[in-house]
């Protein structure tokens, strides 16, 4: 169950796109605030609100960019989640969110239903990451088990051979237990910058073959789980 009492901040200076989006979360119960694309202004407001998610463009209307702002908010509160909005990706913007801890971008144009979806995930995510912490070997289907510590996987005390790719694609997953990570969050936790979906899918391939079973599944286009006891 998602915690629906979260105060989520919208950086824009377009109040028609301001209303809109607060429509959208109405239903969800969020309490929405909004500020203008002003640096200091979003500092200021976001460590008096102490948000739990920041929706913010990458180019603000001053010097600093958006970047540069969620760091000076994460040197004194590291708890606020901070999402970009993006017209285009690059490795550059790539390299610049995962320096500023960021939990993602949204690419323009998008709708309204995969912005919601995209910030329920991120709640849900959170919420099950921080409720118990994975154990370090964690049983898997068919008497395979993952090592958390040594980043192993195991079947009857005996090691699988796995690249080093394949052996992080299946801890961020068990990281995420019963939840399904979308495709971007896991090229951005593998690779660091955006891949085809073929090459993701070439991994669940690989790790199919060399186990003999579906280890990994597909949830309706919105990303990947593994398989549990």
């Amino acid at each position: 169950m998602i915690d629906t009492n979260k105060k989520i901040l919208i950086v824009k200076d377009n109040q028609i796109s301001i209303k809109a989006i607060k429509q959208l979360f109405k239903n969800e119960k969020y309490s929405i605030f909004s500020t203008q694309n002003h640096s200091k202004e979003i500092i200021d407001y976001a460590l008096t609100l102490k948000p739990d998610l920041i929706l913010m463009d990458i180019i603000l209307d001053d010097r600093l960019s958006g970047f540069d702002v969620a760091m000076k908010i994460h040197k004194h509160n590291k708890q606020i989640k901070v999402v970009f909005w993006a017209d285009q990706i690059t490795k550059e913007i790539i390299d610049y969110a995962l320096l500023a801890d960021s939990y993602g971008y949204l690419l323009r144009p998008f709708d309204n239903n995969e912005l919601l979806l995209h910030v329920k995930l991120l709640f849900l995510h959170t919420e099950e990451r921080h409720k118990k912490p994975l154990s370090t070997n964690v049983i898997l289907q068919h008497g395979y088990k993952f090592n958390t510590k040594l980043c192993r996987l195991f079947k009857k005390n005996i090691e699988i051979p796995l690249g080093k790719k394949l052996l992080r694609l299946i801890e961020i997953l068990l990281k995420n237990k019963n939840i399904s990570v979308s495709n971007e969050q896991l090229y951005t936790y593998l690779w660091g910058e955006p891949k085809s979906d073929a090459t993701l899918r070439s991994l669940v391939y690989r790790i199919r073959n060399t186990v003999g079973y579906d280890m990994i599944e597909n949830i309706n286009g919105l990303g990947y789980k593994i398989k549990q006891i």
